[in-house]
């Protein structure tokens, strides 16, 4: 029976993907012996503590989903698997062929934990029907970005997964449906297809009460989330935040599929609104940037701080910006940024379009200095990529226009200068949905959106519900008015709560620690101290992680903190 299993499990990658089963044939890249020995370290500092008992068959089952080969992911993913074995949980884990052997290394025959491989469980229903679906949609003459995204399979968007999951494997993010990319486009989408099918099989068979995972918007790990929220299943993300030593989580269902991460729901805003307004709710958020930004802790695993300070009036001059206008800065979002996966955007055709309408909309105001601020996310993602050309943003400006309009003043990633210094300059701000949108509002700047899923419609954000509302907005920036004392109020209120009791803390127990460059599996690691296991899966912060998850709730929120 085992051979027939493995047979059949051989047969089906081989039909999934052929090039990447001959590839692993032919020898795959492996875990190095530097990656092993650490796995098979922390594996032994994790067996030292009293080994499980069998868990009850009929206890609720909590389904981590492993797929990024990532020791910092892998050491806090089992960690908090523990956790909650402890707290009474089967536990199982969910990775792919491409993980499977360093993830066995972390999570197998080290407690009482099935690791299953989504390969070798993989459905191929109906793939004619598959094909002709994609066959239909890839024949419509008038094919957009905006109806790709669009096109879902069993409450699964394949489309925009699919989009997704092609821009983040080129170069600079662009996609143009030329022939090639629309060939592309149409061979993920089917492999997704039978993920969904596949996925599906397994919530319905494991009946898992919680699936937690880290990544959920590519192909590949979009499908289990879709499959979680189909069966009625609470899928809780969790994700690294603006601060070291921590995390977000946040629980997801259908009602809420498309918020951020770090938003706060709607429940949890209206008790924070019944809170009487309290001084150090400006206090806190001004000494969070403090510390982030001056002292090189913002979003740290991505590299985004820079603790260099200018006064305005040099920043001014080192652009060029007329003293006498007042200052538009457009802060741009990657063009295949993880937001794509959150809210609603007033632009189908994503970030590319919004970029590019923004600016020619700015090109008819010169009542104010234009500056266009790439994302220094950019850096973090190139050196992953090893691509050193021209970023994306750029391109897409110098197709649209013929060349950069000479009215922006570009801002490069690679900018030393601290955002506490552009944030002096500008006096309009504009966003899809970036981080920035939480943190101009908070120093009285209006903030331009075009998109929700984040803060937008918290009352402290100037948005827009149509296209032509936000470009008439852009054309006619410098008529936007001041934010009122009240919606600063509720800006650093809200960023309060982001910033302060939205993060699960663990410093406590263990810490970050980034050893190697950024490109390497262990850029990000775990400190581990010399804290047991029972030390680190008794305390009281990690309780609190179990009881959330244990809880029902959307948000985790620590007001014991706030």
């Amino acid at each position: 029976m085992r051979e027939t299993k493995s047979v059949k499990s051989t047969l089906g990658r081989m039909r999934f993907a052929p090039r990447t089963w001959l590839h692993s044939l032919l020898g795959k890249t492996r875990p190095s012996g530097e990656e092993l020995d650490d796995a098979r370290a922390f594996a032994s500092w994790l067996a030292s503590s009293p080994r499980l008992n069998a868990p009850d068959p009929s206890a609720p089952l909590f389904l981590v989903l492993s797929f990024l080969p990532l020791a910092y992911c892998l050491k806090l993913e089992r960690i908090v698997a523990a956790a909650m074995q402890r707290a009474g949980y089967r536990v199982a884990f969910l990775t792919n062929d491409a993980c499977r052997e360093i993830v066995m290394e972390y999570h197998h025959d080290h407690g009482p934990a099935p690791v299953l491989v989504l390969e070798d469980h993989l459905e191929f229903l109906q793939s004619w029907q598959k094909r002709t679906q994609l066959k239909r949609l890839f024949a419509d003459n008038d094919l957009s970005l905006g109806k790709i995204k669009a096109f879902r399979y069993l409450g699964c968007y394949v489309g925009l997964h699919a989009l997704a999951t092609l821009s983040a494997s080129t170069k600079d993010g662009r996609l143009q449906l030329d022939g090639t990319v629309r060939r592309r486009l149409k061979k993920i989408m089917l492999h997704s297809m039978i993920l969904v099918d596949t996925t599906q099989s397994i919530i319905r068979q494991m009946k898992p009460s919680i699936v937690m995972g880290v990544e959920k918007g590519f192909v590949g790990t979009a499908e289990i989330f879709y499959a979680a929220l189909e069966n009625s299943v609470d899928y809780v993300q969790w994700t690294g935040c603006h601060e070291p030593n921590a995390i977000m989580l946040k629980r997801y269902r259908w009602s809420n599929y498309r918020e951020h991460p770090f938003s706060i729901s709607a429940g949890s805003w209206g008790r924070i609104l019944s809170l009487p307004w309290d001084d150090r709710y400006h206090g806190g958020v001004m000494a969070q940037f403090e510390t982030g930004y001056k002292e090189g802790a913002w979003f740290k695993y991505k590299s985004l701080a820079t603790d260099q300070q200018r006064e305005k009036h040099d920043l001014m001059a080192q652009l060029g910006l007329n003293p006498g206008k007042r200052t538009a800065v457009i802060y741009s979002h990657i063009l295949n940024d993880a937001n794509l996966f959150y809210g609603d955007d007033l632009f189908s055709g994503g970030y590319e379009e919004w970029l590019v309408e923004t600016v020619r909309a700015a090109a008819a105001n010169p009542e104010v200095n234009w500056v266009l601020k790439l994302h220094p996310a950019n850096v973090y993602r190139n050196a992953r990529l090893g691509y050193s050309g021209k970023y994306g943003e750029l391109l897409a400006l110098e197709q649209a226009f013929g060349e950069i309009p000479g009215f922006l003043r570009v801002v490069y990633p690679e900018e030393k200068t601290s955002p506490l210094s552009f944030f002096k300059i500008t006096d309009y701000g504009i966003t899809v949905r970036g981080t920035v949108g939480l943190e101009l509002p908070c120093f009285g700047i209006p903030t331009l959106t075009a998109g929700t899923g984040r803060y937008a419609g918290k009352g402290f954000t100037v948005d827009s519900e149509t296209i032509q509302e936000y470009l008439e907005k852009i054309r006619l920036i410098h008529e936007v008015p001041a934010l009122t004392a009240e919606q600063v109020r509720l800006g650093q209120r809200y960023a309060y709560f982001v910033f302060r009791a939205r993060p699960a803390r663990y410093g406590d127990m263990f810490s970050d620690v980034y050893n190697f460059p950024v490109n390497h599996p262990r850029h990000r690691d775990l400190a581990l101290g010399d804290k047991s296991p029972n030390a680190i899966l008794e305390h009281s912060q990690m309780q609190k992680i179990v009881s959330f998850l244990r809880s029902g709730e959307e948000d985790f929120l620590d007001m014991t903190v706030a």
